[in-house]
């Protein structure tokens, strides 16, 4: 409060009307005392208002850094529109000198920032947790296939490839009625998750003996699978 310049002058005519009083001087005297009570009016009004400004800026910072989390893709909701409007309310009411007000209003903003960015957040966890469960689901029936080859079992690979299986595939039966032996190699190439769609290419190295026992040569296959997540579960379309 020392360093306020009202302040200061408050002090100097106090002391003065004191000095004047003593002195018996009290006319004068009680005009130095209204003065210094003016000034130390003003004073104290300063001092409120600086802390009530120090007080929007920060509640206006602590509002820029919850708005700062939010993504762009984020920033065209209802929600997070509405929050802009109580900021801009806010930084009216700065302008203004009204401090009290602006506080309140970015304290509100941020509020309701952080309910967005907060939304955004469960969001996006909501879609990797699905994502990461499609991607397991998935994987399991790549392993299945796998396995189908290696059981030499048509019915299981039949089962797999549900509505992807086509009439060319019925060979199969065929094939796997005349080897032994046989193992399976299969490796994903391109694994991606859109949603309820995926895509995901496999290339396929199968060793195997024909029913002599005579080694046969190694059949390479690329494949392209295309699934789709039905009434909860992944089903291949097409391969």
């Amino acid at each position: 409060m020392s360093s306020n310049p009202q302040y200061v002058k408050a002090a100097a005519f106090e002391n003065t009307g004191q000095n004047q009083f003593q002195a018996e001087e009290f006319s004068a005297a009680q005009n130095a005392f209204r003065q210094a009570q003016t000034l130390y009016q003003e004073a104290a009004s300063s001092l409120a208002k600086s802390k009530a400004s120090r007080q929007a800026d920060a509640a206006k910072n602590a509002m820029l850094a919850a708005k700062a989390k939010i993504e762009p893709d984020n920033q065209a909701g209802a929600k997070y529109l509405e929050a802009v409007e109580i900021e801009q309310d806010g930084n009216t009411a700065y302008n203004a000198g009204d401090f009290a007000t602006a506080t309140e209003r970015y304290q509100t903003a941020q509020k309701a920032y952080a309910a967005v960015a907060s939304e955004a957040g469960n969001k996006l966890a909501k879609e990797r947790e699905q994502q990461e469960n499609a991607r397991r689901e998935i994987q399991s029936l790549v392993a299945k296939y796998k396995s189908s080859f290696e059981n030499r079992d048509f019915q299981a690979l039949k089962t797999v490839l549900g509505n992807g299986f086509i009439k060319a595939d019925e060979t199969w039966a065929g094939f796997f009625k005349n080897m032994q032996n046989l193992t399976a190699d299969l490796k994903q190439q391109n694994f991606q998750i859109t949603a309820n769609k995926a895509e995901v290419q496999l290339s396929i190295r199968l060793d195997y003996k024909d029913s002599k026992g005579v080694k046969q040569p190694t059949v390479t296959l690329q494949e392209n699978w295309q699934l789709e997540e039905i009434n909860g579960r992944w089903v291949v379309i097409s391969h």
